[in-house]
C-alpha cells in the first residue's frame, strides 16, 4: 500500500468521519459566506468600507472562479510521464473558501498574533477534504491558489503594518 494511503487511513482512524466532517466545515462556503456577510457589514457600520469591499470582492472573485472551473472541468485523470494526475470535482472549494475567508480574517486584524492564529483553520479545512477522500491533492493545492490569489483586491487595499508593530 502507498505510503500516502496508508497516511490519509490512519489520519482518519485517528479522529474518525465526524470530527474531520466537523473540520471540513471550516471551509465550507454554506457557513462562511454567511459569516463573512455579518463579518463585512460590521466593518462597514464602523467605517472599514475600503476593506469590507475589498474582503467582498474577494470573496466574490473566489467563487466564481472555483464555480466556473468546476462547471468547465470537474473530474479528471491525466498521465504525464507516468505519473497519474487525478481531480475530483477540480479544484476544491473547500481549501478555496477557507483560504479567502481565514486568511481575508488575518489580513483584517489587527493584531498579528490573532491574525496568525486565524490561519489555522486553512490547512485543517484542506486536510480534512483529502482525509475524507472529497477531494485529491491537486484539486487542494489549486483551490488554494485560487484563494490565495482571490485575495488580492484585499491585500493592496489593507494598510501596511510595521514588524514590530502589534497594531
Amino acid at each position: 500500500m502507498d505510503s500516502f494511503l496508508e497516511l490519509k487511513l490512519a489520519l482518519f482512524r485517528m479522529l474518525g468521519k465526524d470530527a474531520w466532517e466537523m473540520l471540513a466545515v471550516t471551509g465550507e462556503a454554506l457557513v462562511l459566506l454567511p459569516a463573512a456577510a455579518i463579518i463585512a457589514g460590521r466593518l462597514w457600520l464602523r467605517g472599514s468600507r475600503a476593506e469590507a469591499l475589498s474582503w467582498g470582492t474577494s470573496l466574490l472573485l473566489c467563487i466564481a472562479t472555483v464555480g466556473l472551473m468546476k462547471l468547465s472541468i470537474g473530474d479528471f485523470k491525466w498521465t504525464l510521464y507516468g505519473h497519474t494526475f487525478n481531480a475530483k470535482g477540480f479544484p476544491s472549494g473547500h481549501a478555496a473558501m477557507a483560504t479567502v475567508f481565514w486568511a481575508g480574517l488575518a489580513l483584517i486584524a489587527r493584531d498579528r498574533l490573532v491574525g496568525a492564529m486565524l490561519l489555522v483553520p486553512i490547512p485543517l479545512a484542506s486536510l480534512s477534504v483529502l482525509v475524507l477522500w472529497w477531494h485529491h491533492t491537486l484539486d487542494i493545492v489549486a483551490g488554494l491558489a485560487i484563494g490565495a490569489a482571490a485575495l488580492l483586491p484585499l491585500a493592496l487595499r489593507v494598510p501596511r503594518r510595521s514588524p514590530r508593530s502589534a497594531a
